[in-house]
């Protein structure tokens, strides 16, 4: 139960909360001396009275007195200007208290009572003026105008009992002994301050590192708390809010183990909880069940310490290795491949060190050369028997600028130990570190022997083909002379045969035998100009002349039928051939259709070394859109447009790099355009080719091949082939 000195204290404590801490502590001090000086001065005049009947003390001027430190003190209370100003107020009578004793001393002639009393006052006032003022100055100034009021009091009054010397010495003492006293206080008290404010500022600068460690800590992406050895939380910082979803009061209130590891696996906290307290330090990886419900690998570290009372707590870090844990299954992934291709028998391969040095190689290189892997490894790559001589250097450079980050290309022919030639192509990868610096490189090749052979083969086969085609050409253009001189040597006589044949039938009347020969003759020469006419079209289909026909064409059939076609040949070049086929339906002719793709698909995959080769077909703004996207060699867009004219080429001349005679794309176009639709092409050197064609949309019912007739209608990404 509180004292009612407590109550009286707190009834005295200002509840303004404008004011500081030592405003309030001041405004207190002052509301209880003023109500006992209320108290004190009223029961002291009574005293006066009971000793000296005879002294001049009014009653009514002590009640004045009492009431005006009583009212002071109940407008401390009501207006906030008396509070924020109470000392001011409060020294103010002090001084009107002083002159009072003075003035009622001087009145009683200085009689030994009132002396005593005026003394106390002054050393009692003097002293409340320094409890409440921080400077040795105030105290002095009040002590001074105290010893001013008793010299010019002393002057004035007409008859004196005690000495003047003895009166003044008394207050100089009082003077001396309360100035002595105010300044050791006031020292104290600035010592007392500095003290006071370096703890307030070791206090601030605690609480800022504490707020830049808690900063600190919950700017980590790692969660960090602290568990006693039950496992309740007993700090932790944002993360751990972040991760598990929960509130602070959440938090505090469940029990770790319980609430973020699954049952499973709570032993095993269990363990390495009892396993930090025992050792001094544990790491255990458990999966932490997240707001969402999943969970998560997470490593944990944990450290003993004690907190401020003594008690034991486990220091926690626990960081996410989900992405860890993925990056080391795609590096085992990375060196099963690594060693699936080592173990390759179709490819050569080997590593090297980023300044030439073999360090690894597979059986298949070494089948080329007359050399063990002892005599390989730890010698630089170009001064090994792959490489002739004349060779080494161009190898070196290429090492070189592989070891700066650089992919780079190489074919060499070999003579393998039974004396056959073969032929390699190969690239040299650069493997780079965390911190991107190139650590290793990666050699592999592929013999391309046979698929030389082949090309000359087919070179061979197209330089034939090209001869055939001139002699074609040449014998096409003497039967289109032949035929249009016969048209006009054999349609002119036959002209006149027929009509005479007719004039003969019309003047011979009956069925006679000249009648039935005339009928013979004309008969025999209308099949005859059937014949002719018939010869004459074939020239002109033939020569191009002829209109292709339109009809409802299934267009993504008929590109993954093509490129089914094509996908050997694909295949063998190590080119991914990729068709993306939507629904399109198109009006075209089938023939042309057929040799539009064949064109395309052929160009694209004869221009492209590696990489892929893309067929999709889809709608667009009423048109049926056939598109085929290479990575190939591609080609300066300034000669994109002479493409589509007869025999024309990207690279002309003798030093062209690739055969053909530039008459593909151009009947591409022609044949394009007879069926109504339009061809164009975007192109970049060095970053590949996208030939587009456009043809008039079909209606959703187009003709399908019969090659696959249960194939979906949908739109897809298949890979052709190998």
């Amino acid at each position: 139960m509180p004292s009612p000195a407590r109550n009286i204290t707190a009834l005295l404590w200002p509840s303004d909360d404008m004011l500081s801490t030592n405003a309030k502590s001041r405004l207190q001090v002052v509301r209880l001396l003023c109500l006992l000086g209320s108290l004190l001065i009223p029961l002291y005049g009574l005293l006066y009275e009971a000793a000296r009947p005879e002294a001049t003390d009014p009653m009514w001027i002590r009640l004045v007195i009492a009431g005006v430190l009583g009212a002071f003190v109940a407008g401390t209370y009501v207006l906030r200007t008396l509070r924020t100003h109470c000392v001011g107020v409060a020294w103010g009578l002090l001084y009107l208290l002083m002159a009072w004793s003075v003035a009622l001393a001087a009145v009683n002639q200085f009689s030994g009572a009132y002396v005593v009393g005026m003394l106390v006052v002054y050393a009692v006032s003097a002293t409340l003026v320094l409890v409440s003022s921080q400077l040795l100055r105030s105290v002095l100034s009040f002590l001074s105008a105290g010893l001013l009021l008793t010299g010019a009091a002393l002057l004035w009054a007409p008859a004196v009992q005690l000495s003047p010397l003895v009166l003044c010495g008394g207050m100089a003492m009082v003077a001396f002994v309360v100035g002595v006293v105010a300044r050791w206080v006031l020292r104290v008290r600035r010592h007392l301050a500095d003290q006071a404010r370096e703890l307030e500022e070791q206090r601030d600068r605690l609480e800022g590192h504490r707020a830049y460690t808690n900063r600190l800590l919950n700017a980590t992406d790692d969660l960090f708390f602290a568990l006693d050895p039950t496992g309740q939380f007993q700090w932790w910082n944002d993360r751990v809010l972040e991760t598990t979803g929960l509130s602070d009061e959440d938090v505090g209130s469940v029990d770790a183990l319980d609430h973020f590891v699954p049952a499973e696996r709570e032993k095993q906290a269990k363990q390495a909880i009892r396993r930090v307290l025992q050792t001094g330090s544990g790491q255990v990886e458990v999966p932490l069940v997240a707001d969402d419900g999943v969970a998560v690998p997470y490593e944990f570290v944990g450290n003993p310490v004690e907190n401020l009372e003594g008690e034991r707590q486990i220091v926690c870090v626990g960081r996410n290795v989900a992405e860890r844990k993925r990056r080391e299954r795609e590096l085992r992934e990375s060196e099963r491949r690594f060693q699936a291709m080592l173990n390759d028998p179709n490819i050569l391969a080997g590593v090297l060190s980023p300044d030439g040095t073999f360090q690894k190689v597979n059986d298949t290189a070494l089948g080329y050369i007359e050399a063990t892997r002892a005599d390989v490894l730890g010698r630089p790559f170009w001064e090994t028997p792959w490489w002739e001589t004349e060779n080494r250097s161009a190898v070196r450079e290429k090492v070189e600028r592989v070891a700066e980050g650089e992919y780079v290309r190489f074919e060499a022919e070999h003579v393998t130990p039974d004396g056959e030639a073969r032929t390699v192509t190969g690239i040299m990868r650069p493997v780079t570190g965390e911190e991107g610096e190139v650590v290793s490189i990666f050699v592999t090749a592929r013999d391309i022997t046979e698929r030389k052979r082949k090309a000359r083969r087919l070179k061979q086969a197209k330089e034939q083909a090209e001869l055939s085609k001139l002699e074609a050409e040449e014998a096409s253009r003497m039967k289109s002379a032949m035929l249009a001189n016969m048209s006009h040597e054999i349609r002119t006589p036959l002209t006149g045969i027929i009509g005479f044949a007719e004039a003969i039938g019309d003047e011979i009347d009956g069925d006679g035998g000249v009648a039935h020969f005339a009928d013979l003759i004309e008969d025999s020469g209308r099949r005859l100009l059937d014949t002719l006419d018939a010869v004459l079209n074939l020239s002109k289909l033939e020569a191009g002349q002829m209109t292709l026909a339109s009809r409802p064409i299934d267009l993504a059939d008929q590109a993954r039928q093509v490129a089914w076609e094509f996908a050997a040949e694909a295949d063998e070049s190590g080119l991914a051939l990729e068709v993306e086929a939507e629904e399109a339906g198109a009006r075209a002719d089938e023939g042309g259709l057929q040799i539009v793709l064949q064109n395309l698909l052929s160009n694209a995959i004869k221009y492209t070394e590696e990489g892929t080769v893309q067929v999709r077909t889809y709608r667009e703004d009423g048109e049926a859109v056939l598109q085929i996207e290479d990575t190939g060699i591609g080609m300066d867009p300034a000669v994109a447009d002479s493409l589509f004219e007869p025999f024309r080429q990207g690279s002309e001349g003798l030093s062209r790099e690739y055969e053909g005679t530039g008459i593909g794309l151009a009947v591409t176009k022609k044949a394009t355009e007879q069926m109504g639709g339009s061809i164009d092409v975007e192109t970049e050197k060095g970053q590949g080719s996208t030939f587009t064609a456009r043809l008039p949309a079909a209606d959703r019912k187009a003709k399908r091949s019969a090659t696959d007739p249960n194939e979906k209608k949908t739109g897809r990404s298949d890979r052709v082939g190998g």
